[in-house]
């Protein structure tokens, strides 16, 4: 249970305080060194009555016998406290909070502390054994350890029970694992919060988990504004901001700090913003959505060498555990990595049996029978206070992604690749403006595959070396409601398929090039009510028709449909909603029906009337249900 989610951290009531300092200030007449009242312990080296070292007001804060509340140490100000090991054996509730200029300061504002871990005993600067309490930090700058080959370099938390960080820099730490945070969970559940105005920048862990590292029975929930994990490095491993090894998850629905995205700007070989890794005891389940409908979630400008440039999502073949990532109203943009440039689903395979992979579900509930289905739940992120995007703000959407290698060379990769068991699904949502080799690349065989399908979405804009989407090995894949225009082709055709294909109520608009390159049983490949720039490589289906739409302003990036464009009512009546969750099957008087009142592609026209302008007007009418 969480503490507070207030602007401050709770302090007693001002007139406890108001009497605490008068006995403290009586007792330096008379007990000297006595250093707290009414559960606040303070630490000063300066103050004769104070503690002088963090260490002592936690031993004092610890052996305090009264738990009808919780236990305040405060820290000021007035020196830097270097070579600091802090160790806190927790049960109850120690709520620690710097930023006071001396100890006679009794509300700290905004400013911090400095703890630093520099020239200690090779320990971490806070090591906390989770017995069912709670510790809270507050108002500090947490830094300097140097741990290599260890677990945890600013905090390590073993256990169970709640951490909270709020007005804290934990920066500049190095690990083996979880260079800034490393928690893991054990006889019970350990909760991390990340409040307002907290950051994890530019700590280093050498193998795994630049940022933080959470394991076992960890949930991690970063929610609340101006948080941010940034310019973190996982030099040799995974999770560059983030790595999550199962069976812990991360609920992570931050608008990030002044406009930069929650995750951001990290680094690592396998998942440079964040990797879900699963392991034996469990899945390893990545959350992210949007909080506030003005700023939405981001994950961007992370960079991969190896796979997933903005998330990684590994696979556990023993007991068939998947990495998950389930996005609700995101960004993934401008991430960089060698293959799976945005997103990628690893691969693993059993002794015997099928393979298994990372599942990647974009605005989808995945069926899954092996607990993909429970682990986008078993709370829904309304209840962690997840809302829609409001209208006019981009959303839903993987913009800007490169697959290049650390030489910023181009490679053979993907935007989103999946492997061998894996699994894609996604509705609504768009991908633009992106360099890959491929836009999105499924490969593994039929049997061992999950479910891939695209629905409601738009990809243009994007430049590909090859086909925008290449499937293969057999694989199966389904495409409806999609709109794929405007995207520079190097060489190839729009697609290549081996495999089966579903494609429908779609608009390929690729001039010069061929829709498809199909290798397959002609009886796994479903087309109907699709219009194309080309048709010679499309079998025969009802409503397949060679022809080119009239976007409202394509040079501009808005690809909806002008009035008589062909695609306007076009198609049968399905229901639904739209990439802009705007209703489907809109019946335009003025517009005749060619098989039903249903528009192909990604947009659904409201109304005969352009409700849009003529400049970047793609979101103009906005994601709002």
């Amino acid at each position: 249970m969480q503490i507070q989610q207030r602007n401050r951290v709770l302090h007693p009531r001002p007139e406890l305080l108001t009497l605490a300092l008068g006995l403290m200030s009586f007792a330096t007449t008379l007990v000297p060194n006595l250093a707290h009242a009414w559960g606040t312990f303070v630490v000063d080296p300066y103050c004769a009555w104070a503690y002088s070292t963090i260490q002592a007001a936690v031993d004092a804060a610890t052996a305090y016998t009264d738990d009808s509340h919780a236990d305040y140490i405060w820290i000021s100000n007035d020196v830097t406290y270097t070579g600091q090991h802090i160790i806190i054996n927790d049960d109850e509730t120690e709520i620690i909070e710097g930023g006071f200029t001396d100890c006679n300061d009794f509300d700290p504002g905004t400013d911090h502390t400095t703890i630093s871990g520099a020239g200690n005993d090779g320990g971490p600067v806070f090591q906390i054994t989770g017995n069912g309490g709670a510790v809270v930090f507050s108002n500090l700058y947490i830094t300097g350890a140097q741990r290599p080959g260890q677990n945890g370099g600013g905090i390590y938390y073993a256990g169970h029970g709640l951490l909270q960080i709020e007005l804290t820099n934990i920066y500049l730490n190095e690990a083996g694992y979880g260079g800034g945070i490393y928690v893991t969970g054990s006889g019970g559940e350990a909760t991390l919060y990340l409040e307002h105005d907290t950051s994890v920048l530019n700590n280093t862990a050498d193998v795994s988990g630049g940022g933080i590292r959470i394991e076992g029975t960890t949930r991690l929930f970063a929610l609340h504004p101006q948080t941010w994990i940034g310019f973190n490095h996982a030099m040799n491993g995974y999770g560059g901001g983030v790595e999550i090894l199962g069976p812990a998850r991360a609920d992570i629905g931050s608008a990030g700090y002044n406009g930069v995205g929650a995750v951001s700007y990290n680094d690592a070989v396998e998942g440079g913003g964040a990797a879900a890794i699963p392991s034996s005891a469990g899945q390893a389940t990545l959350r992210i959505f949007t909080t506030d409908p003005a700023n939405p979630v981001q994950i961007d400008d992370n960079i991969a060498s190896g796979h997933g440039g903005g998330i990684y999502l590994g696979a556990e073949s023993s007991n068939f555990n998947h990495g998950v990532l389930c996005a609700y109203d995101f960004r993934v943009n401008d991430n960089q990595g060698a293959d799976g440039a945005a997103i990628y689903a690893d691969s693993s395979s059993p002794t015997f049996g099928d393979d298994v992979g990372g599942e990647a579900y974009l605005n989808t509930i995945p069926p899954g029978i092996f607990g993909g289905a429970a682990h986008c739940g078993p709370e829904s992120v309304p209840a962690l206070g997840a809302v829609y995007c409001s209208a006019g703000v981009p959303c839903n959407e993987l913009r800007g992604n490169q697959a290049r290698d650390s030489n910023q060379v181009p490679t053979a990769g993907a935007v989103i690749a999946v492997g061998s068991g894996g699994s894609l699904q996604g509705d609504p949502f768009s991908l633009r403006e992106s360099l890959a080799a491929a836009l999105i690349k499924l490969s593994g065989s039929a049997e061992a595959s999950g479910v891939d399908v695209v629905r409601n979405c738009l990809i243009a804009d994007n430049h590909t070396q090859h086909e925008l989407i290449s499937v293969q090995d057999g694989r199966g894949f389904g495409i409806n409601g999609c709109t794929l225009a405007g995207n520079p082709i190097d060489n190839g055709y729009a697609m290549y398929v081996n495999g089966s294909l579903t494609l429908v109520n779609s608009i390929i608009d690729e001039p010069g090039h061929s829709v498809l390159d199909y290798v397959g049983d002609p009886s796994n490949l479903h087309i109907a009510y699709v219009i194309a720039n080309e048709i010679a490589t499309l079998p025969d289906g009802g409503g397949v028709q060679q022809n080119t739409p009239v976007y409202v302003d394509a040079a501009n990036g808005d690809y909806h449909l002008a009035l008589h464009s062909p695609g306007v009512d076009y198609a049968n009546e399905q229901g639904g909603t739209d990439l802009e969750r705007k209703p489907r099957d809109v019946n335009l008087a003025v517009v005749p029906n060619v098989y039903g009142s249903r528009d192909i592609g990604a947009y659904e026209r409201q109304t005969a009337f352009d409700g849009c302008g003529t400049t970047d007007t793609l979101f103009c009418n906005g994601f709002g249900p």
